[in-house]
């Protein structure tokens, strides 16, 4: 929260996401040794870097280098600013998504995210955040948490539920009607090299 904000105020983005990409080129080429043909990969991004004038440039040079297929590569949008010109940054996601690039909006429900997001851009994925799956139990909670659900199906989009530590809370989220989640209980952050091993 501290680090991302000054890259960005200091015109560094280029450099730092081109080093990310860098690092992400590593996998993609070991990717199907590993048994993950199929996954797609998300890269973090704030919302100020999506109103990047070389925000699209980057990602799509990147997926034409790599020669990626569809749906292979995926940008989640995190709320470290709000996005101040929603046309702009659908434009852009539009032009990334037409390339075969999945949008995912991340820790929605928290920070700046709202429905209007739904609305304007071209999102493929919700992550619901984590602050709601600690809550489950609470009834109004599950009653938000449904209603998300119901968005998500109505606009042909996927949902995930962050923050996933206890089966509880698993089982929870399936019956309220999303049956896939993210967190500990699944897996743990993991460094490439050694998740490789």
């Amino acid at each position: 929260d501290i680090i991302i904000p000054q890259i960005e105020g200091e015109s560094l983005f280029s450099l730092v996401v081109l080093a990310s990409l860098v690092k992400l080129s590593e996998f993609f080429k070991s990717k199907e040794s590993l048994g993950l043909s199929n996954i797609t990969v998300y890269l973090n991004v704030s919302a100020h870097t999506v109103m990047h004038p070389e925000f699209c440039n980057i990602f799509i040079n990147y997926v034409e280098t790599m020669n990626l297929k569809p749906n292979e590569f995926g940008l989640e949008v995190t709320e470290t600013a709000e996005l101040g010109n929603t046309k702009l940054a659908s434009a852009s996601l539009k032009k990334l998504k037409d390339k075969g690039i999945k949008i995912a909006l991340d820790d929605f429900g928290a920070g700046y995210s709202s429905l209007r997001y739904l609305k304007d851009l071209p999102v493929d994925v919700v992550k619901l955040d984590k602050m709601f799956t600690e809550e489950i139990n609470d009834p109004v909670t599950g009653r938000l948490i449904g209603f998300v659900v119901e968005v998500c199906e109505a606009l042909s989009m996927e949902m995930i539920g962050e923050g996933i530590e206890t089966e509880e809370q698993k089982k929870a989220m399936m019956d309220i009607g999303c049956p896939i989640g993210q967190g500990f209980l699944m897996h743990r952050p993991e460094f490439l090299k050694t998740f490789k091993k």
